[in-house]
């Protein structure tokens, strides 16, 4: 009768363990989703970056050499025709807005700045309180190869 007794109580020492993976799991798991959602979301919002620098480049470009998608434009036109071609190549277009600087001059020689700020995008919506108010900014300096004949502009909304 001692050895039932026994193998009866190790049993009930075994069976006290049950459930303490299921506790360590949801102490652990909100940090691992945590880690996950925030390698994705950081990741994402990298790659937004990214096409803000690269649109803010090739706006520069544009504006650089004098750019007109329609012959004979000059003005806030040509500006509104420069700003709408790097509007179409951005991935992030809802709410940007491009300012073109000509302060410094419009001779060839000259230094224009090109500003594209796009809103943050956030994806997973876990980070929301912090990146929703978020502004991804890029600002591009270059010289003008040919004199600009358009004006410039301030934060204008891309279409």
């Amino acid at each position: 009768m001692t050895l039932f007794k026994n193998s009866t109580r190790r049993r009930a020492v075994k069976g006290d363990d049950r459930g303490a993976a299921l506790v360590e799991f949801g102490i652990v798991a909100p940090m691992l989703l945590m880690l996950l959602f925030g390698i994705v979301e950081f990741g994402l919002l990298f790659g937004q970056k990214l096409d803000v620098s690269q649109g803010a480049r090739e706006g520069a470009r544009l504006a650089s050499v004098n750019y007109q998608s329609t012959s004979g434009s000059s003005g806030t036109t040509q500006a509104s025709e420069i700003v709408t071609t790097v509007c179409t190549r951005l991935e992030v277009a809802s709410g940007t807005k491009i300012s073109i600087d000509t302060s410094n001059g419009t001779a060839v020689g000259d230094i224009i700045t090109l500003r594209v700020e796009a809103p943050a995008q956030p994806v997973t919506g876990v980070f929301d309180p912090w990146l929703s108010a978020r502004v991804i900014m890029s600002d591009v300096e270059v010289r003008l190869e040919q004199a600009a004949t358009y004006t410039g502009t301030s934060q204008e909304a891309c279409p």
